[in-house]
């Protein structure tokens, strides 16, 4: 909550209650529960060492309020307190979900810091461009692979025929869907009517199978993706679950789709005029995306 001085009058009304000698230990009767002694002693603690810090903060600082749940003692707790929350109802998650939400909360400053915190914002290795001269490596096929790249997903790069029915793929009518949500994001925000005639097209009629899904979920504003921005969206969902079906998840695995990627995708979308611009914004926002869900799921 935020505390400002002007709530000090009211503030100090409810302090002189708690500090009232045994007010809240009669209220419990003697039966004991959850407020003991030393419950209530703490408590009054707490209260006192955040008003005196709030004054500290507005006379000597300049601070105009103070919020409160930045001076919690038990960062632990919150944690916690997360990752139990992240199981829907499920307050006690299993072993799995517990690592689950771990290394998706390790991702959650991912894109951009968190929104008002106190750590200023660092370069973040896994966000570099593949093409980088500060992350790349020729190596002696002549391809720029990111060296912090497992070797596993090096290996991907070069296509293999073996054991290919155990790479999974996604479903057509999903990723018909998903580019549709692709085109919202990234062609309508770059105002260019030439990229958004190219890269839409005019809802089918229901014998189009692809967008059986997208017809079923449309209530009216989605987007229909052509079939040059579906082509586009379906050889990076290839890329990206070839690469998840054959690498563990890890700390870099963002550097390993994009060397996958830089590597096999040759295709780009958008008019002459932005073509370069947006078929890397696309790639950036569906690889953070995808990687996002996946991390959820």
């Amino acid at each position: 909550s935020l505390l400002k001085p002007s709530d000090r009058v009211h503030q100090e009304q409810q302090c002189c209650r708690i500090f009232c000698p045994a007010a809240w230990e009669q209220h419990t009767k003697g039966v004991g529960g959850f407020l003991s002694n030393s419950t209530a002693a703490g408590l009054r603690v707490t209260i006192s060492s955040t008003l005196e810090l709030l004054d500290y903060l507005t006379q000597n600082v300049g601070f105009k309020y103070l919020m409160t749940a930045k001076t919690s003692q038990d960062p632990f707790e919150n944690l916690f307190g997360i990752i139990r929350q992240s199981s829907g109802s499920n307050a006690h998650p299993t072993p799995t979900q517990f690592l689950i939400t771990v290394n998706c909360m390790s991702f959650y400053g991912l894109v951009k810091g968190v929104s008002q915190g106190n750590c200023e914002e660092g370069m973040l290795g896994s966000l570099l461009e593949v093409s980088s001269p500060q992350d790349t490596l020729q190596n002696a096929a002549g391809m720029n692979l990111a060296p912090s790249s497992s070797p596993n997903a090096q290996a991907l790069v070069i296509p293999s025929q073996d054991h290919s029915q155990h790479v999974a793929r996604s479903d057509s009518r999903v990723i018909f869907y998903i580019a549709g949500y692709v085109a919202r994001k990234c062609i309508l925000k770059s105002n260019c009517k030439d990229c958004l005639i190219l890269l839409t097209a005019p809802a089918p009629d229901e014998s189009f199978q692809l967008a059986r899904l997208t017809l079923f979920r449309d209530n009216g504003g989605l987007l229909y993706p052509s079939a040059c921005l579906f082509r586009f969206i379906k050889k990076l969902e290839d890329l990206f679950t070839g690469c998840f079906s054959c690498e563990q998840l890890h700390a870099d695995s963002i550097l390993d789709v994009l060397t996958i990627v830089k590597a096999r995708l040759w295709q780009e979308v958008g008019c002459p005029s932005h073509v370069s611009m947006l078929s890397q914004k696309i790639i950036q926002f569906y690889v953070v995306t995808r990687l996002h869900f996946t991390l959820r799921g």
